[in-house]
C-alpha cells in the first residue's frame, strides 16, 4: 500500500509504504529501507522525493510499515542563527538555501525589503515563513512554501476554479458555531529582571 499525504499548513509531505516481508517465503522480494533511505515516487508530473525516518514492524504482522518525509521536514529540523537587513524574502532564501545546500526551484519574488533578525535558533522553515508573512502584510498575497522533488518552493497561493465558496442560504446545508472562552486572556502584568511590576495591562471589555 501506498499513501501520499500533505497539507498546505505543513512543513513537509509524507509518504506511506506497508509491504509485505516474509523470511520464509522466497517468492516475496526482499526490498531493504532502513532508515535515512532515499524513496522517490513518481505519478504522472507529480513527484515525492523523501527519506525514511521511522519504520515499524509487528513480530505478530507480515507487514513493514515505512515512513517518509520530504525535504521539508529537514526545513524543521535544521536551526540557524542569522542577520538580514534591508534584503527581500526571495534574497533571504536564496542565502538559506546556498549555507544548507538545498536546491531551489521556484521562488515567488516580493520586491519587498525586510530586516530581520534570527539570534535564538531558529528553524530554516520558521525563518523563511516568517520573512514571507512580513512581506504578505505589506502587499497582501499568501505564500505556501514547500518542495518538488528535491527543490525548495515558494509559491503564492491563488484559489483556483475547483475551490468550493461556501455561501449561506446557497450551498450550505449545515454548520456548527462554537464559542469559548477557554483560552481567554484578559489582563498581564510586565515585571522587570528584578521582579519589580512594570505595569499591568487589561483588556476591560473581557473583564
Amino acid at each position: 500500500t501506498i499513501k501520499w499525504s500533505g497539507d498546505y499548513q505543513q512543513a513537509a509531505r509524507t509518504l506511506e509504504i506497508g509491504m509485505t516481508v516474509s523470511a520464509a517465503d522466497k517468492k516475496i522480494p526482499v526490498v531493504e529501507t532502513p532508515p535515512g533511505t532515499l524513496i522517490q515516487m513518481r505519478e504522472g508530473n507529480t513527484e515525492f522525493y523523501g527519506y525514511v525516518v521511522p519504520r515499524t514492524k509487528n513480530t505478530e504482522s507480515s507487514t513493514l510499515t515505512v515512513t517518509c518525509f520530504d525535504r521539508g521536514w529537514h526545513l524543521k529540523k535544521n536551526k540557524h542563527i542569522d542577520v538580514f537587513e534591508n534584503q527581500t524574502p526571495e534574497d533571504i532564501t536564496s542565502s538559506i538555501a546556498g549555507q544548507f545546500g538545498i536546491k531551489l526551484g521556484y521562488i515567488a519574488k516580493t520586491g519587498v525589503k525586510i530586516s530581520r533578525k534570527f539570534l535564538s535558533g531558529t528553524s530554516l522553515y520558521d525563518m523563511i515563513a516568517t520573512v514571507y508573512t512580513l512581506a504578505s502584510n505589506v502587499n497582501g498575497e499568501k505564500y505556501h512554501i514547500g518542495f518538488v522533488g528535491e527543490k525548495l518552493t515558494v509559491k503564492v497561493v491563488k484559489p483556483s476554479e475547483k475551490s468550493l465558496i461556501i455561501r449561506g442560504k446557497s450551498n450550505l446545508i449545515g454548520a456548527n458555531v462554537t464559542e469559548t472562552i477557554e483560552n481567554l486572556v484578559s489582563e498581564v502584568a510586565v515585571y522587570d529582571a528584578k521582579g519589580k511590576l512594570v505595569k499591568v495591562f487589561q483588556d476591560k471589555e473581557k473583564l
